[in-house]
């Protein structure tokens, strides 16, 4: 199964390729030893189960293009809107209210973004992927929803939608999306 990323933005095909997610494990994990404790009484860590191996090493990474910074703000009818500076505008993420997809998922009724992606994901037909935040990358200002698409027909960049946990900047090559394709 061949899987196509396309990019129409050049600066950020050189600067934030997508990587087989094999090669993006996180830090902990590569400095992790498979056992642990004493000889004769070692125990194995996360290393040494392949369900978690397999699910960190699965699919490819995207990587956030450009830094933007979000501020939670409070409105009348227990809401939280987003303020959000973004350094490149073509990546502004889209705002949508609470009652498009009322999730509970806060205290407040908070608006949802749509972070903006610059790659377009095309498999053979047959084929689509799921689209999760990175597995073991626990991001704890940011939350992104999972999605299946269809992306042996769908024609567009896959936008991802989310809540913002609490005030702060997604920086310029942090990893968003884990995308595995499947059959």
């Amino acid at each position: 199964m061949k899987i196509k990323f396309i990019c129409g933005d050049e600066a950020v095909a050189k600067h934030f390729p997508v990587v087989p997610a094999g090669k993006m494990r996180p830090e902990w994990y590569s400095k992790l030893k498979p056992w642990i404790g004493q000889p004769h009484q070692s125990y194995p860590t996360i290393k040494k189960c392949m369900p978690a191996t397999d699910m960190l090493t699965s699919g490819y990474i995207i990587h956030n293009p450009t830094d933007i910074d979000i501020i939670r703000e409070e409105v009348a009818g227990n809401f939280v809107e987003n303020r959000i500076k973004v350094k490149n505008n073509q990546y502004v993420p889209e705002a949508h209210r609470f009652e498009m997809c009322p999730v509970k998922h806060s205290t407040n009724k908070q608006h949802w973004i749509k972070l903006k992606n610059p790659w377009l994901v095309r498999t053979p037909p047959g084929y689509s992927c799921l689209f999760i935040q990175p597995v073991y990358e626990f991001n704890p200002n940011l939350r992104l929803l999972s999605g299946i698409v269809d992306t042996d027909t769908f024609d567009l960049p896959v936008e991802f939608p989310g809540w913002i946990v609490n005030d702060h900047i997604i920086k310029a090559g942090d990893p968003l999306m884990q995308v595995i394709p499947f059959k």
